[in-house]
């Protein structure tokens, strides 16, 4: 191998082990952003499934409230009839 083709080997050499070191940096980072997204939608899970159970509640909660409305509204009609004869 003469002076040029050296030159050329070393030059490759660094710029594939730049390259390498270069990926190595930016498969940790992706590693550690997909970590951090897993993190953030086990959050946002839970926070659905709370938000599902107070919904349950609430839906199961506004039946009595709803029946007495009607019956306000009932009474209201009766007495306000009551009170124009």
């Amino acid at each position: 191998m003469n002076g040029f083709e050296q030159a050329l080997v070393i030059i490759l050499g660094s710029f594939l082990g730049l390259f390498l070191v270069v990926g190595i940096v930016l498969i940790v980072l992706v590693i550690k952003v997909v970590k951090s997204v897993k993190h953030i939608t086990d959050k946002a899970e839970t926070l659905v499934d709370k938000a599902d159970n107070i919904s349950d509640f609430m839906r199961h909660a506004s039946v009595p409230w709803g029946i007495a409305k009607v019956l306000t509204t009932i009474t209201d009609n009766f007495t306000n009839k009551a009170k124009k004869r």
